[in-house]
């Protein structure tokens, strides 16, 4: 052998020996593992029809652990369609000691969750102790052909088959009442459906016990039946079966209260004053109020299109003038440079919000030769900032002597949100407290929670009213509007280009500027002295009208545009018992 071959066997030796040691340094990862070595399980029937249960179940850890979590379901869809709720009520969980465990118990849609810490979770067995009572647990059945006898009945999932771990063994005693007579018992193992029979059952007396045969896989589980004769457990009086119905549907009237409430309100402060009178066409705008102000008296609103229409009536009353951007499409122009004519500050005949608007288009025009231009595009982002202060002045000349509005309607419906936010937040604090102490079916308990802070929303938003004077104004609006929409009608009476640029503004605030436009197609033969058109060739009023209307859109658009911020049946075979039937059931694992 070279000194190369050599060299390569040591270090071979070497490698070999070198593995294993550090192999042996590893830690070793145990694998964490739970099994229930016994489920044990007592049920003491009363004669009042509640059942007292006490459930031990020993658990062997493997690993670390830091304790186990329990389900039961307490709704149920039974096999004929119907469903069936239990009332659990947990009163205590322990070590085998008598030793209370911390839990927790948590009320999930149709589940009781009980979370349980268990001290020395590692590498031991305990047994945890689970304390509660039932009421409504129990089936009552009358005698049929198919049944052939009357009885009572306790159809009870044990051990549930969702456990994630498997049951070495399971005992269950069924403890009725000394007087009762008849008793049947049987008993089904195996999953979901399962029939099968891997238990022993013993009758003593008043008390029925039943022990497995077999481990119980995971997921599998022990269903007991027991039934005996009628008259001595007290079946449901009417008086507690309503109460029950009370308690799962409690909520339910909450939502109605507040309806009728609410509706109360609002028929009292937030309903225009009756009138009694239909409303007639109106050719003539209200006296003292311009376009923005009969726009808002309209839907309580300062909207972007009363904006517009203020810009409009400026316009005609020779404030500004608007001129079109010509675009390369003959029908629809770039853009509309509004120019301001007089300066606001030597101005003094217009109302405050008026007034606003011109200092506000003056502050933001180009000074260019003498002249002061802005084109509506160049609004966008900058306009924004004023409308508050235009807003404002609009709502103090509507709610102050004499009134139109009895109150400012953002003011009211901001103040009817905030009741709203608050009946909400009480709502989710009851939906909660409910669900901790197992109050009511939580689908409709939600939902009529969720419905009452909605309802008194949706009023609120509704309780803006007008006063009398208000309420005559706003009738005489809708008759503008009438006659607006059906100029058709009476146009040759009034067709001037006077009458025409008078109401113009107030069309636009009414949203029915090109219908207006339109109608006065016979005198539009050219643009009014206020409006310079770039169409080319002969002018057109269906032009004119499309094009105020875009304007009328892009203005108002850009005057609000702010940036962008960064089982039924029983459960003895000839009623089609199995496995995982019943009440009771559910499972648990571990943490």
């Amino acid at each position: 052998m070279n000194t190369r071959h050599l060299t390569f066997a040591c270090l071979a030796v070497a490698l070999g020996l070198a593995i294993p040691a550090r192999a042996a340094d590893a830690p070793v990862v145990q694998a964490r593992r739970l099994t229930i070595t016994l489920f044990d399980a007592t049920y003491d029937v009363g004669v009042d029809g509640a059942i007292d249960v006490v459930e031990r179940i020993t658990v062997r850890f493997e690993g670390s652990w830091n304790g186990i979590y329990r389900w039961i379901p307490v709704k149920y869809e039974l096999t004929d369609g119907g469903r069936h709720q239990i009332y659990l009520d947990v009163r205590a969980v322990e070590d085998d000691g008598g030793r209370e465990l911390r839990h927790e118990v948590d009320r999930e849609g149709a589940l009781v969750k009980i979370k349980t810490w268990v001290p020395g979770a590692r590498d031991a067995e305990r047994t945890i102790v689970y304390r509660y009572r039932v009421e409504n647990g129990l089936r009552y059945f009358e005698g049929d052909e198919e049944m052939q006898w009357a009885h009572d009945e306790l159809y009870w999932n044990v051990t549930g088959d969702e456990w994630e771990m498997p049951i070495l063994r399971v005992r269950a005693r069924v403890n009725l009442p000394g007087a009762v007579r008849g008793i049947r018992a049987v008993a089904y193992t195996g999953r979901q459906g399962a029939t099968g029979r891997d238990y022993e059952q013993t009758i003593s007396g008043s008390s029925v016990a039943f022990e497995t045969t077999r481990a119980l896989a995971m997921r599998e589980g022990l269903t007991v039946v027991v039934g005996w004769e009628p008259g001595v457990v007290a079946r449901p009086a009417a008086a507690k079966q309503l109460r029950w119905l009370i308690l799962d549907y409690l909520f339910l009237p909450v939502p109605l209260i507040a309806f009728l409430v609410m509706f109360r309100l609002w028929r009292k402060k937030g309903r225009d004053p009756e009138l009694g009178r239909s409303i007639m066409p109106q050719y003539e705008p209200p006296e003292e109020m311009s376009p923005a102000e009969v726009g808002t008296l309209m839907d309580f609103s300062v909207d972007p299109r009363d904006l517009s229409a203020t810009i409009i009536d400026l316009a005609v009353r020779g404030y500004l003038k608007i001129e079109e951007v010509p675009s390369k499409r003959r029908k629809r122009p770039k853009d509309h440079i509004i120019h301001i004519l007089q300066d606001p500050a030597g101005v003094t005949d217009l109302k405050d919000h008026e007034h606003e608007t011109l200092r506000s288009l003056w502050s933001l025009a180009d000074k260019a030769n003498g002249t002061y231009a802005v084109k509506v595009s160049d609004l966008k982002q900058q306009f924004y900032r004023r409308v508050p202060v235009i807003k404002a002045a609009i709502y103090r000349r509507l709610t102050t002597p004499p009134k139109l509005f009895t109150a400012r309607p953002e003011n009211v419906m901001g103040a009817w949100a905030g009741i709203a936010a608050v009946v909400g937040l009480i709502c989710v604090a009851i939906g909660f407290l409910a669900r901790a102490l197992a109050i009511g079916q939580p689908v409709v308990s939600w939902a009529s929670l969720i419905a009452t802070p909605v309802c008194v929303f949706g009023f609120g938003m509704a309780m803006p009213a007008r006063t009398l004077k208000g309420a005559r104004l706003l009738n005489h609006v809708l008759g503008l509007r009438e006659y607006i929409d059906r100029v058709d009608r009476d146009r040759l009476r009034y067709a001037t280009l006077e009458h025409f640029e008078k109401l113009l503004p107030f069309a636009a605030a009414l949203g029915l500027e090109e219908k207006w436009t339109e109608a006065f197609e016979a005198i539009l033969v050219e643009p009014p002295r206020w409006y310079v058109s770039h169409y080319p060739g002969h002018f057109h009023a269906a032009y004119f009208s499309s094009s105020l209307g875009r304007m009328t859109t892009a203005t108002g658009a850009a005057l609000v545009s702010a940036p962008r911020s960064s089982s039924g049946g029983s459960g003895f075979s000839g009623g089609g018992g199995f496995s995982g039937g019943g009440f009771g059931g559910g499972g648990g694992g571990g943490f």
